[in-house]
């Protein structure tokens, strides 16, 4: 399916700058993997302590934390997201503090 959904991001991607669009946020926990990076001028990358993440997939997913783990044994690691090129936000802070965060990146990003 991924390169149905990449296509699709981008016809997303292009209608929204036809009308006048100067920025688009594209979410996708499986960038890289779809190689829809590809479509991205930035990424940014929310990390989270390993644990904190595990609590979250449970509690979202209402997973067991087997279930969790091995889950989680799937994604890439914090490293793989911390690369040239990637702003990573810390998303083991609390969500307000997370929301500045990400604010003042698309702040510096919309008026550099």
């Amino acid at each position: 399916t991924h390169p149905a959904i990449v296509a699709l991001t981008q016809q997303e991607i292009e209608h929204a700058a036809e009308q006048g669009c100067s920025v688009a946020v594209v979410d996708a926990p499986l960038l890289y993997e779809a190689k829809a990076d590809v479509l991205c001028d930035t990424v940014v990358a929310v990390i989270a302590p390993v644990e904190m993440r595990k609590q979250r997939i449970m509690t979202r997913d209402n997973l067991t934390n087997e279930q969790a783990e091995r889950r989680m044994s799937a994604q890439q690691s914090d490293c793989f997201y911390c690369r040239n090129g990637v702003t990573v936000l810390n998303g083991g802070a609390d969500i307000p503090t997370l929301q500045q965060a990400a604010k003042a990146f698309l702040e510096s990003f919309i008026h550099p």
